[in-house]
């Protein structure tokens, strides 16, 4: 995955045996999204992690999957690009019918969790 300029993917680990992916991910905190999102006080917009998400997994899995279903999204603390400088995506998946990946997710850096998601991709 190219570096964007927004985040780059610092590590990424795949085990097929647990369905797992772990992703170390850093953002860039000069990205012209954080003029916006908010002046003086950049934060990750939470969209962008869903987004990173399903990056992470059409690269891994290498499919072209879309987000059709979120049962729980849980956004529990903000990401501050300036001082939470690399977060981790931990995220265990299983395919089930029609080729539908169930996900399970959190982001998060040390023992702060910015992020919980579950949900399914086609």
């Amino acid at each position: 995955m190219p570096d964007n300029g927004f985040y780059s993917i610092a590590s990424l680990l795949q085990s097929d045996q647990n369905q797992k992916i772990t992703a170390d991910i850093i953002f860039g905190s000069n990205h012209a999204i954080f003029g916006g999102h908010f002046p003086g006080n950049p934060i990750v917009p939470g969209v962008c992690l869903l987004k990173i998400l399903k990056d992470i997994l059409n690269t891994t899995l290498k499919r072209n999957l879309i987000l059709f279903q979120a049962n729980n999204i849980k956004f529990s603390a903000s990401i501050i690009p300036a001082i939470h400088t690399k977060v981790s995506f931990e995220i265990s998946f299983k395919e089930i019918e029609g080729g539908t990946i169930m996900v399970n997710n959190s982001v998060f850096e040390n023992e702060t969790v910015f992020l919980k998601f579950k949900g399914k991709f086609k």
